[in-house]
């Protein structure tokens, strides 16, 4: 069981371990990467705790039959990244951030060629089709249609409150 472990940490931590850490810095448009770092922290961190806390009581209990569920982890984790990961080799963030606004499936993306610089999809083109199609959300109009997003007023002077 020590060398099965042993193999697994190594197949593991030169494989799946660091690939965690370079989607997260390549695949997420220019806005999101600082919080989905720290959701993957935070779920790496916690997940880590699961397992050290729950292998003693499992392995207890059904002995070597615990390296099923880390086979069954397995099966999951490509499912997911065959379905949900695009391809990011030899292309640009622009590229893949062009991927995720033409909504490209994963699993055409290692085929998927950019359009020419005059064709290309930004978000603005984008919401203004939709805008133009009537396929706007209400959460999109409200806000372009809206001023400020914070008005500062001072209660005081509103005559709301208690005086000072």
């Amino acid at each position: 069981m020590v060398v099965c472990a042993c193999l697994f940490i190594l197949g593991f931590a030169t494989t799946w371990g660091p690939m965690t850490w370079v989607l997260i810095a390549e695949l997420y448009p220019g806005r999101h990467p600082a919080k989905a770092m720290a959701m993957v922290t935070a779920s790496n961190w916690l997940s880590n705790f699961i397992i050290e806390f729950f292998t003693p009581f499992l392995t207890g209990d059904i002995d070597f039959a615990y390296g099923y569920v880390f086979a069954g982890c397995l099966f999951v984790a490509v499912l997911v990244v065959y379905f949900f990961v695009l391809e990011g080799k030899g292309k640009t963030l622009e590229e893949m951030d062009m991927m995720y606004i033409m909504r490209v499936p994963p699993w055409r993306s290692s085929k998927w060629v950019p359009p020419p610089p005059e064709e290309r999809v930004t978000t603005a083109n984008v919401l203004e089709q939709r805008a133009a199609r009537g396929l706007a959300s209400d959460e999109e109009s409200s806000k372009r249609n809206q001023g400020p997003a914070h008005q500062h007023i001072d209660q005081n002077e509103a005559g709301v409150g208690p005086p000072a």
